[in-house]
């Protein structure tokens, strides 16, 4: 089904008489953005599907000016110069274009549009880290909480109170970065869209901005010499007490000597640069075990995850997934590991062969002073001069670090 300039019409004139609406005319031109944006999703491929519900711009753009000309026009074979003078000439016209029901509607579809193709794209690297907003105003760097070690329970004797606890723990530095672009509409992009595909290809907008955080979430794990992604000459992604650590001092087998970390050896670097089989995943497994706190307590990771590159993915996921005999042994033995983790495959390890296995969210935080959104350029006075209808601005505002050592450990493979 498309959308033609009459249902349009009808869609608007039926949403501004509605009751819920009789204060707002701009709640009623959203919700009529929303109803076009539900009809056309497609909740099983997460995009909008034009075979399912055309959203013409075309129609929309049309429909809009005709009703305040009260005459048809077809915008197909009118010119930008054309198109510029009619505004110019009529103040109701240019209205109704600037910031009537048409802005405010095509603003919602792309809201939710790039929004949705976002999300969809980021939910499976979002078992690698924990997300938390960041309320202290914008900055190029924040300070959280790093490395923590609490006291542990201790015998209270009868008739004496109980004993505080004193909370050792590093600080990690965050680096904030602010990433976007400015996406326009133009006017003869708008009037050859008479099949409704425009709309539908804003979604790449929104995957654009999920493939580039999830980038750069697996260039802060792999604690790559630089992340490409951020721009940097040398990684920050794990930045302890004021000391920034490379991959060969995050991942080691022994860190008591590190400066910026607890002084204990919390070997997270699987030895002999095992494969991503059974016997890898045992010494991943023991490792992790072994992982201490500040006061050399047991901490005790509870693995829930591989991170492999894509070349790996398919049999990492056989080992995982296999119930009766143990990968890689000739035995037909029950397989320790079957469906304990999350298989994640990735084509942006730098090296192939490594893989991480852990819990990730205590060690991989995303800071966000702005999550990833889209808004309206404020002024658009200017923007018929350039031929642009309509202009929004895709932001994401935020910084991923390693805020812990001891919850992955590394692999680098054969």
């Amino acid at each position: 089904m498309a959308l033609t300039k009459d249902l349009y019409l009808t869609m608007v004139h039926e949403a501004e008489n509605a009751p819920q609406f009789k204060n707002s005319r701009r709640q009623a031109w959203e919700a009529v953005g929303e109803r076009l944006f539900d009809l056309a999703w497609n909740e099983k491929e997460a995009k909008l599907d034009v075979h399912k519900y055309g959203i013409s711009f075309t129609a929309m753009l049309e429909a809009t000016i005709n009703k305040e000309l009260r005459t048809p026009i077809s915008l197909f074979g009118m010119s930008n110069k054309q198109f510029t003078d009619l505004l110019q000439e009529n103040r109701q016209v240019y209205e109704a274009v600037v910031s009537g029901a048409f802005p405010t509607i095509t603003t919602t579809i792309m809201q939710k549009t790039v929004i949705e193709a976002f999300r969809y794209h980021t939910a499976e690297y979002d078992a690698l880290v924990s997300v938390h907003p960041w309320t202290g105003g914008s900055a190029t760097k924040v300070s959280i909480p790093g490395l923590e070690a609490f006291d542990g329970m201790k015998r209270r004797p009868e008739g004496t109170p109980y004993y505080g606890t004193d909370t050792a723990e590093t600080y990690v530095d965050v680096y904030m970065y602010d990433f976007g672009r400015e996406v326009e509409l133009t006017f003869e992009a708008v009037k050859t869209d008479q099949t409704g595909m425009l709309v539908e290809r804003a979604q790449r907008i929104g995957e654009k901005g999920a493939l580039h955080r999830n980038k750069m979430l697996v260039q802060s794990i792999e604690m790559v010499a630089a992340r490409t992604t951020m721009d940097e000459t040398a990684t920050r992604a794990g930045v302890f007490n004021g000391t920034a650590l490379t991959q060969a001092q995050f991942y080691s087998n022994d860190h008591s000597s590190q400066a910026g970390l607890d002084g204990q050896t919390n070997d997270n670097k699987i030895s002999n640069n095992l494969t991503l089989d059974y016997d890898g995943l045992k010494e991943g497994w023991k490792l992790l075990s072994k992982m201490k706190d500040h006061r050399g307590d047991e901490i005790q990771p509870m693995p829930n995850a591989i991170l492999c590159h894509t070349d790996y993915y398919i049999d990492a996921w056989e080992k995982i997934n296999t119930r009766i005999g143990a990968p890689d042994t000739a035995e037909n033995s029950a397989n320790f590991f079957y469906n304990k983790y999350n298989v994640i495959g990735t084509p942006f390890l730098s090296d192939a062969n490594s893989w991480y296995l852990g819990e990730f969210k205590p060690q991989v935080v995303q800071i966000e002073f702005d999550p990833f959104q889209v808004s309206d350029i404020v002024s658009q006075d200017d923007l018929f001069h350039k031929k642009i209808i309509r202009c929004w601005k895709a932001a994401h505002h935020f910084g991923i670090a390693n805020r812990d050592y001891r919850y992955v450990v590394r692999s680098a493979g054969p």
